[in-house]
């Protein structure tokens, strides 16, 4: 009969040991498989719920993160004297960052303490919440628990992520198989190819360029144009490619035997007369030569070097200084006559002149003063004789003139003839 007691305290007393197991192998557990998306039974581990002489207990007892009510358990009235050392099952105690668990973990009906466990790192969610998806370009990722702890964080980026991208979006995604063949509205229409093969190369002098695809469509086209491309020459070719910095120095054989300077440094410069050469590297060698001459060399004269350089195109209007200015030329005329003309005493005459060149004319012989450099002027002849009308005008420097005349003969008026009648005497 004390054997059945007996049994009647240890059953349930293993089941419910049986039943506390799997509470902390849970609590354990919880920091550590990974989990689905779920919801918690209860509010915390080690949170009971009594019904009648019964409990069940909150914990962790699958492979996911929520919460979940243990089996029912029933309370057993335990005979052997004992003392709980703790208040409650699921009360906790910590130590730094060690914890353990108050429950009934041997075969008495009292609570003692669990072994101490070390709690796992606190994590924080990445993102909020299981399938949230976000794009970087064409590559996305998406929200989960991918590790050990309970928290969500961001999957690897995934390339070409069909939720990141598609045909109409406005650009040619060329990386992820897009082409004017399947996505025309984004990479335009189809296109041609320019040259055969990816890598194909062709030469223009030393210049050379590749084929490949350079844009957005799916065709090959030529790379812009390489200068001094390894490919499209070399020494021995027959060229001196003094532009790709073949001498004679490094290529003989394409640029002949070492030259010498005829000149001493580019740009140097030499004058006969008003034509002009420069020292510089005008062949295929890598010496310096003089250029032909250049003929009216700016270099070579200037207005106001004491030289009319009227093969250069100075003269008297654009370079005075040596050139001097134009020659006056004045011309006179009577009645518009170049003379001589004869006039009666008392008649009037017209003196008219002109000039070219000139600044200042003056009036000699018989008549006088400054003049206009053109003009007229009427004189009546006074006085019967040979007169003479000069007219002299100079340039702006006084330094040439130019003089003409005309010459008027003034006549005296014929004498007057009065008849009288006769007087008869008888």
């Amino acid at each position: 009969m004390k054997l059945n007691k007996l049994n009647k305290k240890i059953i349930p007393i293993v089941l419910a040991g049986f039943l506390l197991i799997p509470l902390f192998s849970g609590l354990i557990l919880a920091n550590t498989v990974n989990s689905e998306t779920c919801a918690d039974e209860c509010a915390y581990i080690g949170q009971t719920e009594t019904s009648g002489d019964s409990y069940r207990t909150c914990g962790n007892y699958d492979s996911d993160c929520c919460y979940e009510w243990s089996s029912w358990v029933t309370n057993t009235p335990d005979p052997v004297t004992c003392a709980d050392e703790c208040a409650y099952i699921g009360q906790t105690q910590t130590l730094g960052d060690s914890y353990r668990t108050c429950g009934n973990y041997d075969s008495d009906c009292c609570y003692e303490w669990s072994q101490w466990y070390t709690n796992e790192p606190t994590c924080s969610d990445e993102c909020a919440y299981v399938g949230q998806h976000q794009c970087s370009g064409t590559s996305g990722q998406t929200c989960g628990n991918y590790d050990s702890d309970c928290c969500y964080e961001w999957s690897s980026l995934n390339s070409c992520d069909n939720q990141c991208y598609s045909c109409g979006d406005g650009v040619c995604n060329s990386a992820c198989g897009e082409t004017s063949s399947n996505c025309s509205v984004d990479c335009g229409p189809a296109c041609v190819n320019d040259c055969d093969y990816i890598g194909q190369h062709q030469c223009s002098g030393t210049s050379g360029q590749t084929c490949g695809n350079y844009d957005s469509d799916s065709c090959h086209e030529w790379s812009g144009w390489d200068s001094c491309d390894s490919q499209c020459y070399s020494c021995g070719d027959g060229t001196c490619n003094s532009t790709c910095g073949e001498t004679s120095s490094n290529c003989s054989v394409d640029c002949g035997p070492t030259c010498s300077n005829e000149c001493a440094y580019i740009g140097q410069h030499q004058c006969l007369g008003t034509s002009g050469k420069t020292c510089g590297n005008y062949d295929s060698d890598s010496c310096y030569e003089w250029s032909g001459w250049d003929s009216c060399d700016s270099q070579c004269y200037s207005c106001g070097d004491g030289v009319c350089n009227s093969t250069c195109g100075e003269t008297s209007s654009n370079c005075s200084v040596d050139c001097g200015c134009l020659s006056p030329l004045v011309d006179i005329k009577a009645n518009g006559s170049n003379g001589p003309i004869t006039v009666s005493y008392k008649n009037n005459i017209t003196l008219s002149w002109s000039s070219e060149n000139s600044v200042s004319c003056q009036a000699s012989g018989d008549w006088s003063g400054t003049k206009a450099v053109s003009g007229s002027q009427v004189i009546q002849m006074n006085e019967v004789k040979t007169n003479t009308f000069t007219i002299t005008c100079e340039e702006s420097t006084g330094t040439e003139t130019d003089t003409d005349s005309v010459t008027v003969v003034v006549t005296p008026n014929p004498p007057v003839v009065i008849t009288k009648p006769a007087i008869v005497t008888y």
